[in-house]
C-alpha cells in the first residue's frame, strides 16, 4: 500500500502548504498536521497488519517524505502512546458507535481514529483540536473512505466513554493492558508490585549500545560517538556497555560511524546480562539455541576473543540470514549457523561447554519496548510456551558435557515460564542443580533464591528470568 496522501487524487504531504497549531500536549507549534496524520495512520495500519511496533514506525518513516523532522517525531511518539492502549481504545471507539464494521475500514483510517481517540481519552484533547484532527483525515485519506466514521467523530469529546468500575479492569484501562495480563501478574506478585510492573511497560525504552571490543575499544567508541554528537554514559557494569542519553538533532544511531564499522550495537541491558550469566570463556564449545538475529552469539564470541566454537541454531532461515550479516559486520570467526528446530534432536555429535536456552516466550518483559506484543498474546498461549521451553530445555541436556552448564533465560515475568519450567525439569533431570549466575539481580521467585530476575522498573532494562543450571 502506498504512503497515504501520495495519490494524484490527493494533495501530495510533501508539498501541503497549511499548517495547523499541534496539541499543546506533543509539544505545541505550528506543524503539518496533514503529514502527522498520515503518518501516525500509516503506522498504526503497519501495527494493526501484524508488524512489530518498531518495525511499522521504520516502514512508514522509510516511505515518508524527507525532511519534516518535527511532525515525524510528534507522529512516532503519538502512534505509540496509541499502541500502548490499542485494545482499550477499540473498545471505547465500539461504545461510541457499536454499529461501526471496523473490519471494512480502511486500516489508515482507523488507525488515525484510534489515535485521535486516544488523545481525547487521555490527553482531554477538545473540540477544537478534534475537529482539526477530523478536517485533516478527510484531506488525506479523501471524504469517502472518512465516512463511516463520522459518527464516532462527532461523538468524541460530547460522549463519555464508560470505563470499567472493578479494580482489575480499571488498572487495564488506564494502563492500557488485556485484562487477563493484569490479573496474572496480581495474582503472582501482589498488587503493588504488579503495578511497578505494568508502569514500567509504559516507560520510554533506554537505548543501550554494546561496544564490540572484537574491532575496538570502549575508550575509542565512546569517542567516536562523542565526535558525532552522541551523549552516552559509560556503565560501570558491564564495561563494554553504554548508556545513549541522546543525539545530536535526532539523529539514528544506526547512521554513526561507529555503528556501520560494527563497533557498537543496540543491545538491551538485560540480554547483555544473560550472557555475562554465562560466563563464556576462550576456546570452549558453545551450543547456542534460539541464536538469531545474533545478539548473544557475538556477545559470547565477544568473551570468547574469537576462540573457541559457537554453534548457533535457529529453526528460521529468513532470520538466521540476518544472524549471517550481524556476524560478518562484528567481526566473529568462531560462529558455525545451524538452521534446525531445537525442540528435535540436532544433527551433532559433540558435548559443550556451555548451552544457552533463550525459547520463544510472552516477553512480557519488553512490552516497554513493542507495546503491540501485549495486544496479540492470549492466555492459552503459556502453556504452549511453557511445553515448548521445557522441551527445548530438556533437549539442551543431552549436549551438555560433564561440568558444563545451561543457561536458560526468557524475557517475560509469568511463573509458568521461569520457575515452572526449571522445576520441572529438575524433578526429571536429578544430575543437574541451580547455581547462582553471579550477576546483579533480584532473587528468583517460589523460593528460587539461585535464579535471578530483572525487572524493568528496577533494574532499567528488560525484564529478565535468568537460571543457571550445572551438570
Amino acid at each position: 500500500m502506498g504512503f497515504a496522501g501520495s495519490s494524484k487524487k490527493r494533495r501530495r504531504l510533501d508539498t501541503s502548504v497549511e499548517r495547523l497549531h499541534l496539541f499543546r500536549a506533543m509539544g505545541g507549534g505550528d506543524v503539518d498536521l496533514d503529514l502527522v496524520v498520515s503518518i501516525v495512520g500509516e503506522v498504526l495500519a503497519e501495527a494493526l497488519r501484524g508488524r512489530s511496533g518498531k518495525g511499522a514506525i521504520a516502514e512508514v518513516l522509510r516511505r515518508a517524505p524527507r525532511g519534516y523532522l518535527r511532525e515525524k517525531a510528534l507522529a512516532v511518539k503519538l502512534a505509540v502512546e496509541t499502541m500502548r492502549r490499542l485494545g482499550v481504545l477499540e473498545k471505547a471507539v465500539q461504545q461510541l458507535d457499536a454499529e461501526l464494521r471496523v473490519e471494512r475500514l480502511p486500516r489508515p483510517v482507523y488507525g488515525a481514529l484510534l489515535a485521535l481517540t486516544f488523545r481525547v481519552l487521555f490527553e482531554k484533547a477538545d473540540r477544537m483540536e478534534v475537529a482539526r484532527w477530523a478536517w485533516a483525515m478527510r484531506r488525506v485519506f479523501g471524504f469517502p473512505k472518512v465516512h463511516p466514521v463520522e459518527y464516532v467523530l462527532a461523538q468524541l469529546g460530547v460522549v463519555e466513554v464508560q470505563c470499567p468500575e472493578d479494580d482489575e479492569g480499571l488498572v487495564a484501562w488506564r494502563l492500557g493492558y488485556p485484562r487477563w495480563v493484569v490479573r496474572l501478574l496480581f495474582r503472582e506478585f501482589g498488587r503493588h508490585f504488579a503495578l511497578k510492573l505494568l508502569e514500567a511497560g509504559n516507560w520510554e525504552p533506554i537505548t543501550y549500545l554494546r561496544v564490540n571490543t572484537l574491532r575496538t575499544t570502549v575508550e575509542e567508541a565512546a569517542d567516536a560517538l562523542d565526535a558525532e554528537g552522541f551523549q552516552i554514559k559509560e556503565l560501570r557494569y558491564p564495561p563494554y556497555v553504554l548508556l545513549l542519553r541522546r543525539s545530536k538533532e535526532g539523529k539514528p544511531v544506526l547512521l554513526s560511524k561507529a555503528y556501520r564499522q560494527g563497533w557498537v550495537v543496540s543491545q538491551d541491558l538485560g540480554s547483555c546480562l544473560v550472557v555475562e550469566a554465562a560466563h563464556p570463556t576462550p576456546d570452549e564449545r558453545v551450543l547456542d539455541l534460539c541464536a538469531a538475529p545474533g545478539m548473544k552469539t557475538t556477545l559470547l564470541a565477544q568473551h570468547m576473543k574469537n576462540r573457541g566454537v559457537i554453534i548457533s541454531v535457529d529453526r528460521s532461515f529468513r532470520r538466521m540470514v540476518l544472524w549471517r550479516e550481524m556476524v560478518w559486520r562484528l567481526g566473529v570467526e568462531i560462529a558455525e549457523p545451524l538452521v534446525a528446530d531445537a525442540v528435535q534432536p540436532l544433527p551433532l555429535t559433540q558435548q559443550f561447554d556451555l548451552v544457552l536456552v533463550d525459547p520463544p516466550c510472552t516477553s512480557m518483559g519488553a512490552f516497554w519496548r513493542d507495546p503491540m506484543m501485549k495486544w496479540r498474546l492470549r492466555p492459552r498461549l503459556l502453556r504452549t510456551y511453557f511445553r515448548l521451553q521445557l522441551a527445548m530445555l530438556k533437549q539442551a541436556a543431552c549436549y551438555v558435557g560433564e561440568g558444563g552448564r545451561i543457561v536458560y533465560a526468557v524475557c517475560t515475568y509469568p511463573f509458568e515460564e521461569a520457575e515452572k519450567v526449571v522445576e520441572e525439569f529438575l524433578a526429571t533431570h536429578p544430575g543437574f542443580r541451580l547455581e547462582h549466575p553471579e550477576i546483579p539481580g533480584s532473587s528468583g521467585c517460589r523460593e528460587m533464591r539461585e535464579a535471578v530476575r530483572l525487572y524493568t522498573h528496577q533494574h532499567r532494562c528488560n525484564g529478565y528470568f535468568i537460571a543457571v543450571l550445572r551438570r
